[in-house]
């Protein structure tokens, strides 16, 4: 099975949690979830998982306010952070 790495930031590591509960339970996924700045609640997450880029995107959709973690999520040799507005 091939394994894709992404990496994203969030909002905060509630809207990680809400991801996590999405992800399929037949595979196998690592989560990392990094606090870049203790002050503020926004983390960084790398995963490494089965999912494809669109498919974990569209199970972002389906976290309320996972709108920031749609907006920059990328294969980790492409992730700058910046957030692409066009994504809804």
């Amino acid at each position: 099975m091939k394994l894709y790495h992404h990496k994203f930031r969030a909002e905060c590591e509630a809207d990680v949690d809400e991801l996590i509960k999405l992800l399929p339970k037949e595979y196998s996924h690592t989560v990392k979830v990094m606090r870049p700045n203790p002050i503020f609640p926004d983390v960084v997450v790398d995963i490494i998982t089965p999912l494809t880029a669109t498919e974990l995107e569209n199970l972002m959709r389906q976290v309320t306010d996972g709108h920031v973690m749609l907006q920059t999520v990328a294969p980790l040799d492409h992730y700058t952070g910046d957030r692409d507005y066009n994504k809804t």
